[in-house]
């Protein structure tokens, strides 16, 4: 997760490290939504690299926007929000993807809540409140806790059926009901985290890397829910290249990722790549240079969510 603007550099160590979790919803393949680091604007683009459009007041004195992600029809985009510069009032919010239609779901101060993510039918959020996994209806309503476990919680997300979460703590990919029961840890590695769902809800999408490193050297891996068949989609990963927040394309066929140079003297070298989803044939999404928290959405199909 990255900044906009001026005057929230005090807020750059709260979130920092927090990136964002998403779900794949199925269908016909729409346009992804990115984060752009260079002032925090959101934008759409197509997945053949046109048509990129920023998103009306989500760029610098906009406050702090981030982790922008599709419902399941592709008609609504959640974030949260940072209005005051020490991050002290937080939010949760929805917009279409023009940027009108924006409501806010929940707003509290002295609370910081991130990655938040539809549910299929778009009735609820699920979304990090202060460490811990917390779900809320779009009304705002019968807010309540699924998840506080050790290693710091990160990156929810439904499936595509909705009977799942998966997320991530202290390098440990864990699923539960989505009423908070039967948690269980399906994989656990080095530097394990960002998990998602496939479109078809049978298999994680996740990063992961070798242990011993100051620097996290995470490819993309792809395993079933059970944590068998773990294997590399990426496999290039090194002192130059990095692989974060992978998703799924809502055809299944494709993936979108964020690939980055971690050098300490490279600033703002993220980038977003499209590869197939065997990691063949991979290549940039053109235009979207200092790109972050991509998030691929399903074409427009109904009025809501």
């Amino acid at each position: 997760m990255l900044l906009v603007g001026s005057g929230v550099v005090a807020t750059a160590l709260l979130i920092g490290l927090v990136g964002s979790g998403r779900a794949t919803f199925p269908g016909a393949d729409g346009e992804v939504v990115f984060q752009n680091p260079d002032g925090g604007a959101f934008y759409t683009v197509k997945p053949d690299g046109s048509q990129l459009t920023k998103i009306p007041g989500t760029g610098a004195f906009n406050g702090i926007n981030a982790d922008p992600s599709f419902g399941g029809s592709g008609r609504r985009i959640v974030f949260s929000h940072t209005t005051s510069p020490d991050g002290d009032l937080s939010s949760i919010v929805y917009m279409d993807p023009d940027g009108s239609n924006r409501h806010t779901v929940i707003r509290r101060k002295g609370f910081h809540f991130f990655d938040p993510s539809f549910s299929p039918g778009g009735g609820r959020i699920v979304f990090v409140l202060n460490d811990a996994i917390f779900a809320v209806r779009t009304s705002g309503t019968h807010l309540h806790k699924l998840a506080d476990t050790r290693g710091f919680d990160r990156y929810p997300s439904y499936s595509p059926g909705g009977k799942l979460i998966v997320w991530n703590a202290g390098f440990r990919i864990l699923l539960m009901r989505a009423d908070g029961t039967h948690r269980r840890v399906v994989a656990r590695g080095p530097h394990f985290g960002e998990p998602s769902f496939s479109p078809a809800g049978k298999r994680i999408l996740f990063t992961g890397g070798p242990s011993g490193s100051s620097t996290p050297l995470t490819d993309v891996l792809e395993m079933n829910l059970d944590g068998t068949g773990l294997h590399h989609v990426t496999n290039d990963a090194g002192a130059s290249v990095v692989y974060h927040t992978p998703h799924f394309s809502p055809a299944g066929t494709r993936i979108v990722v964020v690939r980055k140079n971690p050098s300490p003297e490279c600033n703002n070298c993220e980038s977003l790549q499209i590869m197939n989803a065997n990691g063949g044939n991979p290549h940039p999404l053109a235009e979207t240079k200092s790109a972050v928290t991509p998030d691929w959405g399903p074409a427009v199909s109904s009025p809501y969510p």
